[in-house]
């Protein structure tokens, strides 16, 4: 737990940037933030396309899925968010 990341509001957003198996991980993070209480941000770790919007083939849509379950955790603890999607590009 970080609960001691929100003691006296030193920390009001959060910006996780983890990745690949990491992605679930993301669940303890909302749980921290949720009881901390002090944080005013959540950007969790997306930077990708909009999950849902979008309708993927498998195996993407598991890996895609994982975020979806984040999302809806967030939504679910009323957390207040927002969420970066560039969408996909390629040089």
């Amino acid at each position: 737990s970080c609960k001691s990341c929100g003691d006296n509001q030193k920390v009001v957003v959060v910006i996780s940037t983890v990745g690949g198996t990491q992605i679930m991980d993301q669940l303890n993070i909302i749980k921290a933030i949720k009881e901390v209480g002090t944080i005013k941000r959540f950007l969790p770790s997306e930077f990708g396309n909009d999950f849902d919007r979008v309708h993927a083939v498998e195996p993407v849509n598991t890996a895609w899925g994982y975020k979806v379950k984040v999302r809806r955790a967030i939504e679910a603890e009323e957390i207040p968010y927002t969420y970066v999607c560039s969408n996909c590009f390629a040089t």
